[in-house]
């Protein structure tokens, strides 16, 4: 449900909509999609796994002086410096749990490149984007 959410609101937003390809997207769903899936504790883990990687590795040390916030003094790095939201994390968690090809437009993006550089390190079997033309 999050991918069908963020897809949808990306449909809401956009300052060029394509009916074309949301009216093709929306009967791809409703044909080849009629699954959903449940975020479970494995794809809790997935999660964890993806967000302390992305702390681990990407974070900026600056952060940690003590005169900070306390929010962040724990969480020293969010997904939005790294150009991705929460929800991001969540499909990306969706993808490495389940060993699926990580389908994003978001290739370009500073997440994305990691995403793709690493997808062996984060157990995706491929990133793609298959908003191009």
């Amino acid at each position: 449900m999050v991918t069908l959410g963020e897809i949808e609101f990306g449909h809401k937003v956009t300052s060029r909509p394509n009916p074309r390809k949301q009216s093709e997207y929306l009967e791809f769903v409703r044909n080849e999609c009629p699954e959903t899936l449940e975020i479970t504790a494995h794809v809790g883990e997935s999660y964890g796994e993806l967000k302390a990687w992305l702390f681990d590795n990407f974070r900026d040390r600056r952060k940690q002086r003590k005169a900070l916030r306390l929010s962040q003094l724990v969480d020293p790095i969010t997904a939005e410096e790294l150009g991705a939201g929460e929800n991001d994390l969540w499909v990306a968690a969706q993808a490495m749990t389940h060993r699926f090809v990580l389908v994003t437009h978001d290739t370009r993006g500073h997440f994305g490149q990691l995403l793709r550089h690493f997808k062996s390190t984060l157990r995706l079997r491929d990133v793609e984007d298959w908003a191009q033309p």
